[in-house]
C-alpha cells in the first residue's frame, strides 16, 4: 500500500525522552518500543494518528518536516506548483486572516493557490454512490489513519471500505488535469497522516509535499511574511459552501446535506478513537453505513493545528461556510477523473506465543496470580496481558510496570539495609515502625518483625523525639539497652523529603571480642555492603527513573551505615 513502509513519519528526539510512557498511553495500536529509556515508533505498526504527539509532555515526539523540500519546489523556476490547503484551515484563522491567506501563500510563492473542499464535494458525491447501495454495508472515511488501522488491524473490513479517495486525492487529480500534469502540488492540514497517505503507491506523483498548518506558520514567519500586511484575496476557485463541512463530523453528509432518510439504509457518523473503534468492533452486526473520523471532533481537531479552543474553531467553520453561501454551484466532474481507489489488507505481523510463554512473563513481572493482575494501565498498555506480549515481542520490560518496580524497589532496598553489620530500623513521621532488618530483629527479640508497632513497644521514644521535632539534628551516642543486655553505638537522624526516621544501632564489643571479628565478620560485611552498593544503587537509580522519584533516601543510608561501621575509632 505504501511506497516505504518504514518511513520514518515520526519519530523521537532522544535527548528529549524522558521514559514516562505517556506516548505510549496515547498510541492505540501501542507501536511503540521502549527499550533503554528511549520510547521509539515502530513506523511499521504505526497509523500515524498522531496520539503519540498529543501525551507527549517533552515534545519529543517530532514528525518529519516537508519545509525543506516545500522550500525547493518553489525555487524551481521551471515547474508549477499549486497549494491544495485544507477546508479546516477555517478553523485556525480567524475571519480576517481567511481572506489574507491566499495573498500570504501567492507571497510564498505557489503560482496556483486552492482551497481542498472544491474536490471535497466530488468525494462526497462518489461516496453516494455506495450510500445508495442496498446490497451491501460501507465504511466511509477519508481519514489516512482510519484507513491505516483497518487496513493493518482490522484486515477482514478492508474490503468493506468505500473505494472512494479522499479530498486531498481528488483535488490533486482535479488541478492535474485543469492546469497541468507536471504542477508540483503541495498539501497543507492539521493532519500528519495526510504525510503517509502521499506516499501510498497508488497515489505516487499525485501530491509532492504535504504540509501541517504548524509547517505553514513557520514558513511565513521565516520570510517574514505577516497576514496583517498581506492584502485580501480569493482562492484561484471558489468552492461549494456546503463542502466547506467536510472537516465536521459527519463531513460526507452536511456536503451532500444529506441526512439518509432518503437512504435505503443508514449512515451513522463516529468521530474520536473510541467511537470509531467501537464502530468497527460491531460495524458487521449491524445493517449500516459509517462515517469514521479518526480526530474526536473531526479534522478541525488534527494533531497539527494551530489552535486549541474547539468551541472557536467549530464556530469558525461554520461562519466561513456561511459567508461564503452564494449561488456557486460546482461544474461536473471530468469523465476522465478516476475517484475509485480500492484499499487492500495489510495486516501486522504480530509473533505468535503459546500460553505457557506468556503466563511465565506475568510470573517474572510478579503476576503469577490473578488478583495481581492489575490491569492499571500505568505502563501504557491495555493490561497485564498485553504488556507481558509486548515484552516477548521486545517492544517493553518488564521494569515498565509500577506495582513490580515499587515491590522491586522494597527488595533491593532490604537487600541493602539486611547486608548490614548492625541493626536498622526505619520509622514514619509518627513513629510507627516501617522497615527493619534481620539484625536489628535479632538485637531486641522480633521474632516476627516490628513493623507497625511504635517503637516505644520496644524502647524508650525520646531519642527519636528529639530528632522528630527538630530539638537536635543527629543522635549519636553511646547507649545501654539494659532489657536487652545490649551495649550499642545508637544513631537516630531523619530523611526530611521522606519524612522518616533511621534508627542504627552497632553493638559495641570487648578487646577480646573485637580482635577475634574486626579483620574478618565485620569487614565482610562491610565489604559484602560496598558490594552490594555498587550493584544496587545502579538498579536502584534504574528502577528510580522509571517511578519518576528520587531514591536518593535509600543511598544516603547505606552511605552514612557504611561510614559508621567502617570507622575506625575503636567504638
Amino acid at each position: 500500500m505504501r511506497i516505504n513502509d518504514a518511513a520514518a513519519l515520526i519519530y523521537t528526539r532522544a535527548a528529549h525522552c524522558r521514559d514516562c510512557h505517556k506516548c505510549l498511553r496515547g498510541c492505540p495500536v501501542t507501536c511503540i518500543s521502549m527499550n533503554e529509556g528511549q520510547a521509539q515508533v515502530l513506523n511499521r505498526d504505526c497509523i500515524v494518528c498522531g496520539g503519540c504527539l498529543r501525551n507527549c509532555p517533552q515534545k519529543a515526539k517530532q514528525y518529519a518536516s516537508s519545509i525543506y523540500r516545500t522550500e525547493n519546489l518553489l525555487k524551481n523556476f521551471g515547474r508549477k506548483t499549486a497549494v491544495s490547503i485544507a477546508p479546516s484551515f477555517a478553523a485556525d484563522f480567524d475571519a480576517w486572516q481567511q481572506k489574507r491567506l491566499p495573498g500570504a501563500l501567492r507571497m510564498l510563492g505557489f503560482d496556483y493557490v486552492f482551497e481542498t473542499a472544491a474536490a471535497a464535494y466530488y468525494a462526497a458525491l462518489e461516496s453516494l454512490k455506495y450510500i445508495k447501495r442496498a446490497d451491501k454495508n460501507f465504511i466511509h472515511s477519508s481519514c489516512p489513519a482510519v484507513i491505516n488501522y483497518i487496513t493493518k488491524y482490522k484486515p477482514e473490513l478492508a474490503g468493506s471500505i468505500a473505494p472512494v479517495v479522499s479530498p486531498m486525492i481528488a483535488h490533486a487529480k482535479i488541478i492535474k488535469d485543469s492546469v497541468g500534469a507536471d504542477t508540483d502540488i503541495v498539501f497543507v492540514g492539521p493532519c500528519v497522516a495526510k504525510k503517509d497517505e502521499a506516499l501510498w503507491d497508488s497515489y505516487k506523483g499525485l501530491i509532492a509535499e504535504v504540509l501541517t498548518f504548524k509547517e505553514l506558520e513557520q514558513m511565513l514567519k521565516t520570510k517574514g511574511i505577516d497576514l496583517k500586511k498581506c492584502e485580501e484575496s480569493a482562492f484561484d476557485k471558489p468552492s461549494f459552501y456546503k463542502a466547506q463541512y467536510y472537516p465536521l463530523p459527519g463531513g460526507i453528509l452536511k456536503t451532500l446535506d444529506a441526512d439518509g432518510e432518503n437512504q435505503p439504509k443508514k449512515i451513522l457518523c463516529f468521530d474520536g478513537e473510541a467511537g470509531v473503534k467501537n464502530a468497527l468492533d460491531n460495524f458487521e452486526s449491524q445493517n449500516c453505513d459509517v462515517e469514521l473520523m479518526w480526530c474526536a471532533g473531526g479534522c478541525l481537531n488534527g494533531p497539527a493545528g494551530l489552535e486549541d479552543n474547539l468551541i472557536k474553531k467549530r464556530a469558525n467553520i461554520l461562519d466561513y461556510a456561511q459567508s461564503n453561501k452564494t449561488g456557486y454551484k460546482p461544474d461536473t466532474l471530468p469523465q476522465n477523473i478516476n475517484l475509485s481507489n480500492n484499499f487492500t489488507p495489510a495486516p501486522t505481523q504480530a509473533a505468535e506465543h503459546t500460553e505457557k510463554e506468556i503466563e511465565n512473563t506475568l510470573k517474572a513481572m510478579g503476576k503469577e496470580k490473578e488478583e495481581d493482575r492489575l490491569n492499571c494501565q500505568s505502563c501504557g498498555y491495555p493490561g497485564c496481558r498485553e504488556k507481558a506480549i509486548a515484552i516477548l515481542n521486545g517492544y517493553a520490560q518488564k521494569e515498565m510496570c509500577m506495582p513490580y518496580l515499587r515491590k522491586h524497589l522494597l527488595t533491593q532496598n532490604a537487600g541493602i539495609i539486611d547486608s548490614m553489620p548492625g541493626g536498622v530500623a526505619l520509622l514514619d513521621s509518627n513513629l510507627n515502625i516501617v522497615q527493619t532488618n534481620a539484625y536489628f530483629n535479632k538485637m531486641f527479640n522480633c521474632a516476627k518483625g516490628a513493623a507497625g508497632s511504635h517503637i516505644s513497644v520496644l524502647m524508650d521514644p525520646h531519642p527519636f523525639e528529639k530528632v522528630l521535632s527538630g530539638e537536635v539534628k543527629e543522635i549519636n551516642w553511646i547507649h545501654e539497652f539494659t532489657a536487652y543486655n545490649l551495649k550499642c553505638r545508637f544513631i537516630v537522624y531523619d530523611i526530611k523529603d521522606n519524612e522518616q526516621l533511621v534508627g542504627v544501632f552497632i553493638p559495641i564489643l570487648n578487646e577480646e571480642e573485637l580482635s577475634k571479628i574486626k579483620s574478618s565478620i565485620k569487614m565482610q560485611a562491610v565489604d559484602k555492603a560496598r558490594e552490594l552498593l555498587k550493584h544496587q544503587i545502579e538498579t536502584s537509580q534504574k528502577v528510580a527513573k522509571y517511578l519518576g522519584e528520587s531514591t536518593a533516601e535509600s543511598q544516603d543510608i547505606v552511605n552514612q551505615i557504611m561510614q559508621i561501621t567502617s570507622d575506625g575509632d575503636g567504638d
